[in-house]
């Protein structure tokens, strides 16, 4: 997530102390649910969709598939 939000040019560090951490400036904003046909495999798609409080036209998500980690998604 932090490397997101670095190459969207927010400034963010790794959640060491000589920056922000990205935790710090994400908040969740809302939960995305499809129904199995949207991999086509029977997997349930959820998406963790973040707000940042730095830039209102980026918001990330989590996407994992039947509760499981698939990837981070770009938010701009």
């Amino acid at each position: 997530m932090a490397a997101l939000n670095r190459e969207a040019g927010l400034p963010v560090s790794d959640g060491e102390a000589e920056g922000t951490d990205v935790w710090s400036i994400l908040q969740p904003e809302e939960i995305e649910v499809s129904d199995e046909s949207y991999y086509g495999d029977g997997r349930i798609f959820v998406a963790l969709i973040f707000g940042s409080m730095l830039e209102p036209d980026f918001a990330p998500a989590i996407e994992t598939a039947d509760g499981s980690f698939v990837r981070v998604l770009h938010g701009t």
